[in-house]
Formats: structure tokens, C-alpha cells, sequence
């Protein structure tokens, strides 16, 4: 089992370097945004060049109710979007 991690705010900014960053470097990246799919989309595109598991998901992190589907949703490694 590799290594993965749950990038939160990662379709721009210090989010989306360290997706990047972290992918290059051999981590499974799991995508967060709470708005902007398309640019979340985009990003997963250029992070599966680097032979690593992305996923990504969109949702409300104030939202505890889905935080906690999704965070199952991960640790389960279910595919979404």
C-alpha cells in the first residue's frame, strides 16, 4: 500500500502545490475543493501523468455530516468524481 493523502483546498494556491508536489514525490493525491470542480478536474489530469492514484472529491469541509461520508469514502479507497 503506498502513501495517500487528503489535500484540502487543493484546485489553487499553496493546496495545489503541495498536491503537485507531493504527487511528483510518489503519493496517491485525494483532491478536495468546495467550489471549483473544473480546475479541481484539471488538476487531477496533470497529477496522473505522474504514474500516482488521484481522486477528487467536492464537498463542504463546515459541513461535518460530509466530512465524515467522505472521509469513509476515502479510507474505503471509493472512486468519486
Amino acid at each position: 500500500m503506498g502513501k495517500e493523502i487528503l489535500i484540502t483546498g487543493s484546485s489553487r494556491g499553496i493546496g495545489r502545490a503541495s498536491a503537485l508536489y507531493l504527487a511528483k514525490n510518489g503519493y496517491d493525491i485525494v483532491l478536495h475543493c468546495s467550489n471549483d470542480i473544473s480546475r479541481l478536474n484539471e488538476l487531477k489530469k496533470e497529477i496522473s501523468e505522474f504514474g500516482v492514484s488521484v481522486r477528487a472529491l467536492e464537498f463542504d469541509v463546515k459541513d461535518r455530516k460530509n466530512v465524515k461520508k467522505y472521509l469513509k469514502m476515502i479510507l474505503k479507497k471509493t472512486a468519486f468524481i
